[in-house]
């Protein structure tokens, strides 16, 4: 089955190691970053994996994983350390230490891959599902059948790639995905009169344009909302899900 992405950041400023590392990944679609300068255009919105040298550009590999962890908090992270570097304060997901075989690296890769796939479907598949549930919600004799029936089918078909990935992932992996994806946080329940304060709520109804600062509004579901004026239920979606695949096929 299809992967919604297979991008991998090569940070590395040995141009050595950094080819032998896109050669060995060439089922994969590879970038590499050599300087700092560089690192800028290989962070991908989709980026499923880096692969980052401990010690490139003289110690820049902590400031450039948390750009990566900042921005893209599905994406996988592999550190690589000399064996004389001791017990690796990298915060990476894996550690390898050189000299880096291909096969280790290749297996190593594969899973990690996976894990931000399936970070990246249990996301996408939240997010239309909601949007499916705003369109139910919205149900007219305006509505848009033709965009329900493609929300419909997306939905299942993430399902079938979330059900595909549980399955080839160990136990483990799962549950490091199931521990970074929360959902928590993004709303909290509340009375249905009192204000709910969210960096993802919307400023204002989209349908009678009153503003919401001074206004209660309720939270029907993640990123869903009714206003307490009109009535009217719209939906905001978190900004984490852009930059992936829509998973059309």
């Amino acid at each position: 089955m299809d992967l919604l992405t297979t991008k991998v950041a090569v940070i590395e400023d040995n141009r050595t190691r950094a080819d032998l590392y896109t050669l060995w990944l060439d089922d994969c679609d590879v970038t590499v970053a050599l300087t700092d300068s560089q690192v800028e255009s290989v962070v991908d919105e989709s980026l499923a994996l880096a692969v980052i040298d401990r010690a490139f550009n003289g110690g820049a590999a902590s400031d450039v994983l948390s750009t990566v962890r900042a921005r893209l908090p599905a994406c996988q992270i592999l550190g690589m350390r000399d064996r004389s570097e001791g017990f690796p304060d990298l915060p990476a997901d894996q550690h390898l230490v050189k000299p880096v075989f291909e096969e280790e690296l290749q297996k190593l890769a594969e899973r990690l891959i996976y894990r931000a796939n399936y970070h990246y479907a249990l996301r996408l598949y939240y997010q239309t599902t909601s949007n499916l549930l705003y369109h139910e919600v919205n149900d007219n004799e305006d509505a848009d059948e033709e965009r329900q029936e493609r929300l419909g089918a997306r939905v299942e078909r993430l399902r079938e790639l979330i059900e595909h990935l549980r399955a080839v992932m160990d136990d483990e992996d799962v549950r490091a995905v199931r521990d970074a994806v929360s959902f928590e946080g993004e709303f909290e329940q509340r009375g249905s009169r009192e204000k709910i304060r969210s960096k993802y709520r919307p400023d204002k109804c989209s349908q009678c344009r009153t503003d919401w600062d001074g206004e209660t509004v309720d939270q029907l579901g993640a990123n869903i909302w009714r206003c307490g004026s009109c009535g009217h239920v719209q939906m905001k979606t978190d900004p984490s899900h852009r930059g992936v695949s829509s998973y059309r096929r």
